[in-house]
């Protein structure tokens, strides 16, 4: 429901605005002219010991539910209390527009960061969706709504989920695991069990700041302070593990995490804005809901764009075998789940013979079982063909030309065969056949014998094989191939991913 748009006023029921800004402590910043009547002044301090919870929320959300409503807000100015009286107005529409230009920026970020999982599964690309996702609720009101137990619940519900409260963590996720698919280095790891910890600092901090808002005697300004910054940070920390990045990988790849890296070092500085103005946050810094508004936007299209360019166009991110299986393993769960469902739901319910609906599963379960190494067959193809229709493509293009080697009519038709159609079909950075005889480098022939040993082909991502660098200057090998021949391995064929 916190991820919802704000139905009520994309529907022309403007949000009840009191016209008062606050900062982290509670002190007032700014006055619009229509407030001023109340008496309340720059400077003077909302008394949260004599605040029941509209008032509280009204503080929290700079709002209320409707326009009209009357209000006593108990303040202080120095050492003295008063009670203002204040009628709130209804939001101008300079807000209400900029309410319809974040929620369909919102949905495309969404939709976007949901493609880019689709497309290239792994954990960066699902610690990229926490963040952009995790950050996308508008609902300002449906915490002013209903009796106090629900203000209660759901103003918790709101700092913990539509204010992004642990999602940002994401950010960092995604950076530790872009073009590491396999094990992480030690630091990565180091760094990894540190997000996490700091995840449930922030976690636990938002849920002290939510009741503290809703039931101290005072405002705490350190604890807000705290929550702020813990909120911002992992947006910093991001571009730092995206730099170690940059300098551990290939000339290949470093224009592009240039790209990525500029869009999280803008998102971040719009954050850190953001978390500084006046519409619901710190309040240091006088701010427009219109100017909130384009750095709320702003903060994650900066992270999305570049990112989905980046892996949807260049392929920055590998999509594993592993991956795929995983997917297909997952749809095979849910069509087995949903048969059983509806066996159980016929029998059980329609017919009301629970002895039947057993004989029935048991039936088909038999049925499954016989049956399901096709019906991996066909969803592993189908799956295939949906999210990973162009690496589909690239493989039974690979297929038909192994298949075609056999009738190759000379040895550079060959060489043609293993380096130029396998980089035009999978788009990669370049391939490279090595002779393995005994003048060769000791890497490449350690290499080989593990290859003729083995049989298969090796992954050189995962740090376990190294390979003279000076021969590679214009690619990065990741991975290698062996050519047989009478079951000895004769070359070697390179080839460098995106």
């Amino acid at each position: 429901m916190m991820w919802s748009p704000d139905l009520p006023r994309l529907a022309g029921h403007p949000l009840g605005i009191t016209g008062l800004s606050y900062n982290y402590d509670a002190v007032v910043t700014s006055v619009d002219p229509r407030a001023a009547g109340s008496g309340i002044r720059p400077g003077d301090r909302l008394d949260l010991r004599r605040a029941g919870l509209a008032e509280r929320t009204t503080y929290i959300s700079i709002g209320t539910a409707d326009a009209g409503v009357h209000l006593q807000l108990p303040m202080l100015r120095g050492g003295t209390s008063y009670t203002a009286q204040i009628t709130t107005f209804p939001e101008s529409a300079q807000q209400i527009d900029m309410i319809w230009l974040r929620v369909p920026t919102q949905i495309f970020v969404m939709l976007l960061g949901a493609v880019v999982v689709l497309r290239r599964p792994s954990p960066a690309t699902w610690g990229l969706l926490l963040a952009i996702f995790a950050g996308c609720g508008t609902v300002n009101d449906a915490y002013l709504l209903g009796p106090h137990w629900w203000r209660v619940i759901a103003v918790n519900l709101y700092w913990l989920v539509s204010n992004n409260t642990v999602g940002s963590y994401g950010a960092i996720i995604f950076a530790l695991y872009l073009l590491h698919p396999g094990p992480l280095p030690y630091w990565r790891r180091v760094a990894e069990a540190i997000t996490y910890t700091f995840a449930t600092a922030t976690f636990i901090v938002s849920l002290w700041h939510a009741n503290t808002l809703i039931f101290a005697t005072h405002p705490n300004g350190a604890l807000w302070i705290a929550y702020s910054v813990l909120l911002a940070l992992p947006l910093f920390v991001a571009p730092l593990v995206l730099i170690a990045t940059y300098f551990e990988s290939g000339p290949n790849l470093r224009e592009r995490l240039r790209w990525i890296i500029g869009g999280f070092v803008l998102s971040a500085l719009c954050n850190a804005f953001d978390q500084a103005g006046s519409q619901g946050n710190l309040g240091l810094i006088r701010m427009s809901y219109v100017t909130h508004s384009l750095l709320v936007s702003a903060t994650y299209l900066f992270i999305a764009v570049p990112v989905a360019y980046a892996v949807l166009k260049h392929h920055i991110i590998e999509v594993s075998v592993a991956t795929s299986r995983a997917t297909v393993y997952t749809a095979l769960s849910v069509v087995i789940i949903g048969l059983f469902a509806l066996v159980d739901l016929f029998f059980t319910r329609a017919v009301d013979q629970k002895s039947a609906g057993m004989i029935a599963d048991i039936g088909l379960a038999l049925i499954l079982g016989f049956s399901f190494n096709s019906m991996h067959r066909y969803v592993d193809a189908l799956v295939d063909r949906l999210l990973f229709r162009r690496r589909h493509l690239a493989e039974e293009h690979v297929r038909s030309i192994t298949d075609a080697m056999a009738f190759a009519r000379s040895e550079t038709h060959v060489c043609s065969m293993l380096i130029e159609e396998p980089t035009r079909a999978f788009d990669l950075t370049a391939a490279r056949m090595m002779a393995a005889r005994a003048d060769a480098p000791g890497e490449v022939q350690t290499l080989a014998s593990y290859m003729e040993s083995r049989r298969t082909a090796v992954r050189l991502t995962d740090g376990q094989w190294t390979l003279p660098r000076a021969t590679f200057d214009d690619f990065v090998p990741a991975a290698a191939v062996p050519v047989l021949s009478h079951g000895a391995v004769e070359s070697i064929v390179l080839y460098g991913l995106q």
